[in-house]
């Protein structure tokens, strides 16, 4: 019984440091897509790169609510 729960201590040890990893990715993905979008000169690529961090900060904010 003991075991079991110290496995599930280190299951969810686990999965908050991937969490915290996965975090920080997306937000340097975030911040290269920024710079890209900065430098970017055409309205439709624009668009396109908006729409990429439309989904990178709904994936961050997933994220953060299970860190939570």
């Amino acid at each position: 019984m003991k075991a079991q729960r110290k496995e599930n201590k280190m299951i969810k040890k686990i999965t908050k440091q991937n969490v915290k990893l996965e975090l920080f990715k997306i937000d340097r993905r975030i911040e290269k897509t920024l710079i890209r979008y900065n430098k970017e000169l055409g309205q439709h690529n624009k668009s396109c790169l908006m729409a990429d961090l439309q989904g990178l900060w709904d994936c961050k904010k997933a994220l953060q609510e299970f860190a939570l």
